[in-house]
């Protein structure tokens, strides 16, 4: 696969991935604010929305794998969970240095391995 090829979809994937990031902003001020529900539920919700959109908007634009496959929406969940995870443990690793360290890691750490893994994990072309 030529460097092209992966530039352009790194382009799109910080695309999709912004856009997934201002849905969910808006989606959780607007059930905060509007709709009264607690934060913890309202930032809930607007991640799981914007987590839909991440995964149609990669599937569609970012990796153009077509038709529908099962394994997919799984192997998203699965990477998607992989991401919140880190983005948790990281902090919890890095305690006892400046918190602004463990959000940089964080920054670069779970975008770059949640590209490998839509790249190399969930969006294959090719089921198991």
């Amino acid at each position: 696969m030529s460097k092209r090829v992966i530039l352009g979809q790194g382009l799109r994937f910080l695309t999709i991935g912004a856009g997934a990031s201002f849905l969910y902003f808006v989606l959780a001020l607007i059930l905060d604010r509007l709709v009264n529900f607690p934060p913890v539920t309202a930032s809930t919700v607007a991640y799981v929305l914007a987590a839909v959109f991440s995964y149609i908007g990669h599937k569609s634009f970012t990796f153009n794998t077509g038709g529908h496959s099962n394994f997919e929406i799984l192997r998203f969940a699965v990477s998607t969970l992989t991401g919140f995870l880190l983005a948790s443990i990281i902090p919890l690793v890095l305690t006892g240095y400046p918190s602004i360290i463990s959000y940089l890691v964080v920054l670069v750490v779970v975008p770059l391995l949640s590209f490998l893994m839509l790249k190399f994990f969930v969006f294959t072309k090719s089921g198991p």
